[in-house]
């Protein structure tokens, strides 16, 4: 009879264990959910300022293609290719990190809708200077956004000054 009272008792003891060991593991799992809809709303925040970052960085890249192009510095077709390629900054951009995709496939998907193709993009930046062509071939969000910037001077700069101190001006 005692054997069985050990037992009861041993078999008690783990059970309350157990129920504790619940308890704090339910606890964490609370405690986890929240941190989790903090951080989606984080997200959501930056998200958001990303996105309104990338449309002021647009509207200024296009305003200064707008005015070398009111130059004479850049010809129809680049006018238009870069007016094209700039205009879909905020948009590639917000794909490319939302979906979690590369740089490439949101300018294809944003070429789709388009009456360019991904492959005429790639042309005229392959006809691009090297200040352009580097970071764009790193398809980053970084080196997309680089490239832009550097994009925008093109015609207001000889290819020698394109660089990082051309950029600050």
């Amino acid at each position: 009879m005692t054997i069985a009272f050990t037992i009861g008792a041993i078999l008690l003891l783990v059970v309350i264990y157990y129920i504790i060991q619940t308890q704090a593991l339910s606890a964490e799992v609370i405690k986890l959910r929240n941190l989790n809809k903090q951080s989606g709303k984080n997200a959501k925040a930056a998200l958001s300022g990303l996105s309104i970052t990338c449309i002021e960085l647009q509207k200024a890249y296009l305003a200064r293609i707008a005015e070398t192009k009111r130059h004479g510095l850049l010809t129809e077709d680049n006018y238009n290719l870069s007016y094209f390629v700039i205009s879909k900054l905020g948009f590639v951009i917000m794909r490319s990190i939302e979906m979690d995709i590369s740089i490439e496939q949101s300018l294809q998907q944003a070429c789709s809708a388009s009456p360019y193709k991904a492959s005429e993009v790639k042309k005229f930046i392959a006809n691009q200077p090297t200040e352009v062509r580097m970071p764009w071939s790193q398809n980053t969000v970084v080196g997309y956004m680089t490239a832009i910037n550097r994009l925008s001077f093109i015609g207001q700069y000889s290819n020698a000054t394109i660089g990082e101190d051309s950029l600050t001006h």
